[in-house]
């Protein structure tokens, strides 16, 4: 089905992924993707069919680059998706796209089990732009702070080789997910909501933009308010960051996945991987143990030794 799909139709990001197939063999990217996707079938069916379908539909324009992005996009979805059913639940109940009443904005994916419902949406960040421009930066201000571009400019008076931070890209993951989540929230309040991040090695991005001091979105001094108060994500219960991204792009370019991963898609157990961050917006300690041990993740109180889950104020790569 994806080899049809893909290497007999237009020109495709993945068509020399898949081309391998008319001699017999599979290169590892696509081997992760099928393997992921055999393993969603088992327990959603149909999944398959339309993940193929999404897959094939970014062809056409010979090196069209958004179709890259929503490629990536993609792979990070099925990523995430196939941890989610590798998870051992009891009688679990998985949907796709879940809907609820007349809204139209669903998330990723919903887990109905016995006493419990799960309900998770998935964010990707654009990468090349963003990697390009700062792989070419002298200095980079993961955090909004007054007095830091001018302290930049000052060090750098070329304007291009700052990079400003990315704390817009992830209020707008944040209300994208507080969107789509309060439908389910208002069936059933104790419902489960779980936005994960996607992101690459650079994991302080996201986290500066969370959590700094001066201007966090999850803090109460964040730069969106509501008047005077910080704006609050009321239907969004955790955050995972996750740094994942590269390995998929690093796929795309023949490079084997690094950092103790087996494969491109692969989630990893704690401990046999780097670490995945999760950050709480409504603390509890039992929910909080909860989505740890599901997600093989770790609180992020417990990551602050390592500057890379840590915020970020100022980068200075010159």
């Amino acid at each position: 089905m994806f080899i049809d799909k893909v290497i007999s139709g237009e020109w495709h990001w993945l068509g020399y992924h898949f081309s391998p197939y008319r001699d017999g063999y599979e290169h590892f990217l696509i081997a992760s993707i099928i393997d992921s996707c055999i393993e969603i079938e088992r327990i959603i069916p149909g999944f398959s069919k339309e993940f193929s379908e999404k897959l094939a539909s970014y062809s056409g324009r010979e090196k069209y680059l958004p179709h890259y992005e929503q490629i990536i996009q993609l792979l990070s979805e099925l990523y995430v998706i196939r941890h989610l059913v590798s998870i051992p639940f009891e009688e679990p109940t998985f949907e796709i796209e879940p809907t609820i009443g007349g809204s139209k904005k669903n998330p990723e994916i919903g887990i109905r089990l016995a006493n419990k419902e799960i309900f998770v949406e998935v964010k990707c960040r654009e990468y090349v732009g963003h990697h390009n421009n700062r792989g070419n930066a002298a200095i980079e201000i993961p955090s909004r702070q007054d007095g830091v571009l001018e302290l930049a400019k000052a060090i750098k008076k070329d304007s291009e080789s700052i990079v400003l931070p990315r704390d817009n890209v992830i209020k707008d993951f944040l209300i994208s997910a507080d969107e789509k989540f309060v439908s389910f929230k208002a069936n059933n309040p104790n419902a489960i909501t779980i936005l994960v991040i996607v992101w690459d090695d650079f994991i302080y991005e996201p986290i500066s933009a969370l959590l700094n001091e001066a201007s966090g979105l999850l803090t109460d001094n964040s730069f969106y308010k509501d008047g005077d108060s910080a704006h609050k994500f009321n239907n969004v219960d955790a955050v995972l960051v996750v740094r994942q991204s590269h390995q998929i792009v690093r796929a795309t370019r023949d490079e084997l996945p690094v950092d103790g991963l087996e494969n491109p898609l692969d989630w990893g157990a704690i401990g046999q991987v780097l670490p995945k961050a999760l950050i709480s917006i409504n603390p509890s300690e039992e929910l909080n143990s909860y989505l740890c041990g599901i997600l093989q993740a770790q609180d992020i109180s417990e990551l602050q030794h390592a500057a890379d889950y840590r915020p970020q104020q100022f980068v200075l790569r010159i």
